[in-house]
């Protein structure tokens, strides 16, 4: 999906829930406030969940796109993936994160890629191994290799199995992700940490909601 689908859509189903959320609150309130100012707090409840669920959606926006420049990886919505790789490389895909391709910016906008249908990925130090296994876009003398790219010296050197890349690289163990476990855990403790942040954020901005309209109200009244 596009960035702007991506948006509308989620636009719409934040709404739609949060006037659900809503009416279930104005609900609970009706039954156990007194009547006494209960009107009030019935539409401070109503709006609420809006107020709560606005504000985490946007923190949440500035907190990804804050952690994709950091990180040097994509917003997180959209239909493109990125990971950074070592040296200014990276993996990234387009539609289908099991369809990967590695590729290194160059002076225009565009990435090049030098390696295409990697479904599996492991880095270390310099180098990236991969398994290429994604039929529908790749060359077919080259699916069902292992890979080995130098990010050093951008020479990429190819397997017929796991077993010869592990011999030739002297590597006590290979662990290879598949592409959205390798995308999510670059990203999996700062998208944590940010949900922490976004949703305390959220909880004070409905505090100060609640606060905000019955000093106005207050202040009304004298």
């Amino acid at each position: 999906m596009g960035i702007l689908f991506t948006f509308v859509f989620w636009l719409i189903i934040l709404a739609l829930l949060s006037a659900f959320l809503g009416l279930i609150v104005m609900f609970i309130i009706r039954l156990c406030c007194k009547k006494e100012k209960r009107k009030r707090k019935m539409v401070l409840g109503f709006f609420s969940p809006g107020i709560a669920l606005g504000t985490y959606t946007v923190s949440s926006f500035i907190a990804m796109i804050i952690i994709a420049i950091i990180l040097d990886i994509d917003i997180g919505i959209g239909d493109g993936w990125r990971g950074k790789l070592p040296n200014g490389y990276h993996l990234y895909s387009i539609d289908l994160p099991e369809n990967g391709a590695i590729g290194k910016q160059n002076l225009s906008v565009a990435i090049v890629p030098i390696v295409n249908g990697i479904t599996k990925v492991a880095v270390s130090e310099e180098y990236v191994f991969g398994f290429i296994n994604y039929k529908e876009m790749v060359e077919v003398e080259n699916i069902g290799k292992y890979f080995a790219l130098d990010t050093k010296t951008g020479e990429i050197s190819y397997f017929d199995s796991e077993e010869e890349l592990v011999q030739e690289y002297n590597l006590e163990e290979l662990v290879l992700q598949d592409n959205n476990s390798f995308y999510w855990s670059q990203r999996r403790i700062a998208y944590i940490i940010a949900s922490i942040v976004c949703l305390t954020i959220a909880v004070i901005a409905v505090l100060l909601f609640w606060k905000g309209w019955l000093w106005g109200i207050g202040k009304l009244k004298k």
